[in-house]
């Protein structure tokens, strides 16, 4: 297999992609309408037209999986289309577009993991730059308010699995210092942001690596319960002298969400769980909340994926994920992190979580099939 590299289509592609996928609120005719998947598609078209034109092209056993949850969810938003009075179509496709995205990403790291890994150091330097100076320009401000992302949640999460994209690079080397000055700047933007989810990710993710011995863990609950205290004890001063800590502390520690259950409850859009609890087994379909008439839409990935395409469409969807797992990496301290920021937020439709599957998909084909034959070669020397 050859990709036909000398155009550089599919690297203008995706270079444009990266670029414009954080600020979809500017490239954008609509809230729902972002420009990215223009050139989104035309990456897909130009690799996987280029892969499966060949013979020699090896299928993952993961993408079966994913064939089978993306043919799931298109029947569910058609028939809901065909038989009901909302278009589930347009919403649905997203997954069609991001599992289509991801397969050829795969692809396009096999091909040259060298060029891949380059593009993301390039594409996130310059949005983290952007970034910057609009904060710059912004006057410093934080807080949960941008005009960039579409939603600010999203563009939190975004700098979070960035973050993670850059920590399993397939790079060589001399890119190392690099990537660890840009995760230094997206972990700041994602406490900038106050996005809770993400913020809360991007800690357990940093905690779960740092953590790799007894004496580094009793640091860390040494540490913890000495904030623990000095928070406790000087509270009021801090309140009222430093104005980062009161934002921070209202939006994490005194949300007017959780003062009530039931607000919580509907805030987050689970009423809708508890009001047509049939769904979970059966599946709603994507925007279901329209059609049900509720506004906010359900603010978990797992409760997200299960109340669309029922049981067996999250059973499809957890099987998948298990089928990226790899050897080469500690795969559950990426999804551990992962897995507890989307209980509390729809995370699926972000782009940034599907490279990272496309990547470990890449270390699981490739790299630890070459040291399972190489161990096996070695076992019968």
């Amino acid at each position: 297999m050859s990709l036909d590299f000398k155009s550089y289509i599919p690297s203008i592609a995706l270079g444009l992609t990266l670029l414009m996928y954080p600020f979809a609120k500017i490239f954008s005719l609509g809230r729902y309408e972002p420009f990215y998947v223009v050139p989104g598609c035309i990456f897909i078209v130009s690799v996987l037209w280029n892969t499966f034109r060949g013979r020699s092209f090896r299928i993952p056993q993961a993408f079966y999986y994913l064939l089978a949850f993306v043919g799931l969810e298109t029947c569910y938003n058609v028939g809901y289309t065909i038989f009901g009075e909302y278009n589930h179509v347009y919403n649905g496709s997203v997954y069609v577009f991001l599992a289509s995205f991801m397969v050829a990403m795969y692809y396009y790291i096999r091909e040259d993991s060298q060029r891949f890994s380059n593009l993301i150091l390039w594409t996130t330097g310059i949005c983290t730059l952007v970034y910057l100076c609009y904060f710059i320009l912004d006057g410093f401000t934080i807080g949960h308010n941008s005009t960039l992302m579409y939603n600010i949640n999203q563009f939190a999460f975004w700098g979070f699995l960035s973050y993670i994209v850059l920590d399993i690079l397939p790079s060589s080397e001399h890119l190392l210092k690099w990537s660890r000055t840009l995760q230094l700047f997206l972990f700041l933007f994602v406490l900038f942001t106050l996005g809770r989810s993400a913020t809360a990710g991007i800690l357990l993710y940093i905690l779960l690596k740092w953590t790799n011995t007894n004496r580094r863990i009793i640091s860390l609950l040494a540490v913890s319960l000495a904030s623990i205290i000095i928070i406790s004890l000087f509270h009021e001063w801090l309140t009222e002298n430093i104005e980062l800590y009161k934002v921070y502390f209202n939006r994490f520690l005194r949300g007017r969400e959780f003062r009530d259950f039931n607000s919580l409850i509907k805030f987050r859009g689970l009423s809708i769980l508890f009001e047509n609890p049939k769904y979970l087994l059966f599946g709603a379909g994507e925007g279901n909340g329209v059609r049900l008439g509720h506004d906010a839409w359900i603010h978990s990935s797992i409760l997200n994926i299960t109340f669309s395409y029922g049981i067996f469409g999250l059973g499809l969807f957890v099987v998948f994920i298990k089928k990226c797992w790899t050897q080469y990496l500690n795969v559950w301290k990426i999804l551990i992190p992962v897995l507890v920021s989307s209980l509390f937020t729809s995370m699926t439709h972000n782009l940034h979580l599907w490279i990272i599957l496309a990547i470990l998909i890449y270390y699981r084909e490739n790299i630890d099939k070459a040291n399972h034959e190489l161990h096996t070669a070695s076992t019968y020397k």
